[in-house]
């Protein structure tokens, strides 16, 4: 059985990876367990099952089947509240097994070096390398609190359904070298992990065609070492491609751009 881990940073489509590996019928990924907003956030911080510490609730998650159970039991617990269908898996038919999660939760929770010390774990890291693309993306987070293309359907106010957001100019290159860094860390964090430990994924490429797509998807089943399968995910794309639709106002942008090295971010 081999354990996984999806390495990314936020709005860079981690949900469709995960979304895709708990559609295979031998694979759970449990998701985000560090950030705030997390169920195992509150599980390690309230109810000390790591005793508080990241690294160690990472090591009980990667253990096997006690977390998988205590997993499955809180999943039907939530879906019977809500009265929505569980789909159920058995530790039986289970190959592959793990979390996704941001390099900068890992690094803010005192875990950076956890999947260093850990070489037996599969690092799937997905990354998007247009700074621009995802700090407008993150600021539309900010803005309707839509997370994904499922959550966007749970309401209908005008902030949900917001298409346009607006980047103040006076904080903008700010926010964009934070951006960057945040990807930089990513890519720093897994440049320290064993050979054949790391499969890098690129936002732009897994998603610049359906063909694609299919073919990481190959890829990533056979990297953490299970049967490739011909599978879909739910989540689609939330944003408009088009910056002149996605930035309001986007000419103002595109003059403190012009020029510099950041004029490269609005060409791909």
């Amino acid at each position: 059985m081999s354990k996984h881990f999806i390495l990314t940073s936020g709005r860079s489509g981690s949900n469709y990876l995960s979304d895709l590996l708990n559609n295979h019928p031998n694979v759970i990924n449990y998701g985000e367990v560090l950030g705030r907003w997390t169920t195992g956030y509150k599980a390690n911080k309230y109810f000390r099952l790591g005793g508080g510490d990241a690294s160690r609730y990472l090591d009980l998650i990667y253990s096997g089947e006690r977390y998988f159970r205590m997993s499955q039991a809180f999943g039907r617990l939530k879906s019977a509240l809500n009265m929505r269908h569980a789909p159920i898996k058995e530790w039986s038919a289970i190959q592959s097994y793990g979390v996704k999660d941001f390099a900068m939760n890992l690094i803010e929770r005192g875990a950076a070096e956890f999947l260093q010390s850990n070489p037996d774990i599969k690092v799937v890291s997905l990354y998007r390398e247009n700074a621009l693309r995802r700090f407008a993306s993150i600021e539309m987070l900010d803005r309707t609190g839509v997370v994904s293309s499922d959550h966007a359907k749970s309401g209908n106010t005008a902030k949900r359904q917001a298409k346009q957001v607006y980047l103040p100019p006076d904080q903008f290159i700010s926010g964009l070298r934070r951006t960057e860094k945040v990807v930089q860390d990513q890519i720093d964090m897994t440049s320290n992990l064993a050979p054949g430990q790391v499969l890098s994924i690129r936002y732009e490429d897994l998603f610049s065609s359906a063909q694609n797509q299919k073919q990481f998807a190959t890829q990533m089943f056979e990297f953490i070492g299970v049967k490739p399968l011909q599978l879909e995910s739910d989540h689609k794309k939330l944003n408009s491609s088009d910056l002149k639709t996605l930035i309001s106002n986007y000419d103002e942008i595109f003059e403190i751009c012009r020029g510099t090295q950041d004029e490269r971010y609005f060409y791909y």
